[in-house]
């Protein structure tokens, strides 16, 4: 079998090994004994380190002998072996170790340089402490330079071992692209021959945006331009690396957003909403989530590209995780203006479906469904809040004041207090009436007694306001301008 092609099949073991969805672990099939030997054997300055008995061995060899045990050593280290690996890199060692000519160039062969990078990705690629020895031993250094290699293979496996360590641990990545790797791996991009290679370029590049506190993001703000171009590629591979870098690139400030936004990724994003690609979808959402946080301009970025729709599908979503990130960035888009909220009570049916959700659906996604409910009930007009409530808002809302969770039962009680005060421009506020007929009074009796001095005066508020007078002054007549069929008006935003 030719090295090529034997190069090749090792080359499709190793990465079914490294499995790109498992995040770097479960990957022990083959063992990896290090020698224990001391830090002065592998570096000195300028200086090369003498074996003391290397000569008797060559110093009576022909040059010729030298190269064929090289060679020998060489094909050692290219066997499927550990321990022939390992006698194959300790003999060249030896070699190149000699105080008389010693055959340096020889033994400085891209395939020792692939096999030895293969074999520092495969340990790297197991614990956190498999891979601390691999970044403790010097290697970070010389596999950011051998992006630089010629040789694509090793360049390859350089990304490999590049990607496993900084998804190990954020000082590692920091140490990564403080030695220039962005743009080092960028400037691997116009000679990609391969697709293999391509997704292990993304995948390394979302390693590196990955993690908290966030990567600098003066040097990984040059992945977007490269990130944007691949969001339309039909890969599924490089759809999940790529959404999954921007992802954790727009996790952060305004101007991190801003510079996110710039870089035309918003229309391929929304546009990946539709796919049916559970990981793709994922990290889609979280990055237009993201964005959707940062000013009233992002979002309108956003909404610009009529997400919405496509957001109410993913309402009813079979994932939960998924209903989650919707209602998420649905409570971001209703934190913002009047007009954003006015387009959300737009969509045919949406906010029937946040109360639904609030209803019926796990706590988890209860608790988004509710702060979209709150953020557009106190950030909106006369009108939407009055249309809010005729779609029956107030009791879904109240039905969350019984939960153990202050910062919940404080948004619900700001909506509450929102439209108790629209009601007072009314003639008659018929909105205290009906939660008093619900029993809302006792609920904010018993939040009195809350520990959290935001909760006790906002209940203690409204109960002086609206529900200190033991006799109702109204028969509650109103009550049907609150609850009107969903069937005329649920519908229908009429301004």
């Amino acid at each position: 079998m030719s090295y090529r092609k034997r190069i090749e099949r090792r080359k499709s073991n190793f990465k079914s090994k490294i499995d790109l969805n498992e995040a770097r672990g479960k990957r022990h099939q083959q063992v990896v004994q290090l020698s224990k030997t001391k830090k002065e054997e592998f570096m000195m300055k300028k200086r090369n380190i003498f074996e003391k008995d290397s000569n008797s061995d060559s110093e009576d060899q022909s040059d010729d002998a030298i190269i064929q045990d090289l060679q020998n050593y060489v094909n050692l280290v290219k066997s499927e072996s550990v321990h022939d690996i390992n006698s194959g890199l300790y003999y060249i060692r030896k070699l190149v170790s000699a105080e008389v000519d010693p055959p340096i160039q020889e033994a400085n062969d891209s395939q020792i340089q692939f096999e030895s990078a293969w074999i520092l990705t495969n340990i790297a690629s197991g614990t956190k402490e498999q891979t601390h020895q691999v970044v403790e031993s010097g290697a970070i250094p010389h596999f950011v330079n051998l992006l630089l290699s010629e040789d694509t293979d090793v360049q390859e496996q350089s990304v490999w071992a590049i990607g496993n360590i900084a998804g190990d641990h954020v000082n590692y990545r920091d140490m990564l692209i403080k030695l220039d790797v962005v743009p080092k791996i960028l400037a691997l991009i116009p000679h990609i021959q391969t697709l293999d290679m391509l997704r292990n370029i993304l995948w390394a590049i979302s390693n590196l945006c990955r993690g908290r506190p966030k990567a600098d993001f003066s040097k990984t703000m040059f992945f977007l331009p490269l990130l944007s171009q691949f969001l339309t590629h039909p890969d599924t591979q490089i759809l999940i690396h790529a959404t999954t870098a921007i992802s954790y690139l727009t996790n952060g400030p305004d101007d991190d957003i801003n510079v996110c936004v710039k870089a035309n990724i918003v229309t391929s994003l929304v546009k990946l909403l539709s796919t049916q690609h559970f990981k793709i979808l994922t990290p889609t959402l979280r990055a237009i989530g993201n964005i959707v946080s940062g000013t009233d301009e992002h979002t309108n970025s956003v909404l610009d590209c009529n997400p919405l729709p496509t957001l109410f599908q993913l309402l009813s979503n079979p994932h939960n995780f998924i209903r989650k990130e919707v209602c998420w960035i649905i409570s971001n888009i209703t934190a913002g203006t009047e007009d954003q909220i006015m387009k959300v009570l737009l969509v045919d049916h949406l906010f029937v479906k946040l109360l639904e959700i609030i209803q019926n659906d796990a706590f988890e996604i209860k608790k988004e469904a509710i702060w979209a409910v709150s953020n557009s009930i106190t950030g909106g007009t006369n009108d939407q809040i009055r249309w809010m409530v005729q779609q029956n808002c107030i009791k879904p809302i109240c039905d969350m004041l019984n939960i153990d969770d202050p910062k919940i039962v404080g948004v619900c009680l700001d909506a509450l207090q929102t439209i108790l005060e629209f009601g007072d421009r009314e003639q008659t506020n018929a909105y205290a009436n009906y939660l008093e007929e619900i029993g809302a009074p006792t609920i904010f009796a018993s939040l009195t007694q809350s520990q959290n001095d935001g909760i006790y005066e906002k209940a203690s508020e409204m109960l002086y306001l609206y529900f200190s007078n033991d006799e109702s002054e109204t028969n509650f007549e109103d009550q049907e301008n609150i609850q009107e069929s969903n069937e005329s008006k649920q519908n229908n935003f009429q301004l």
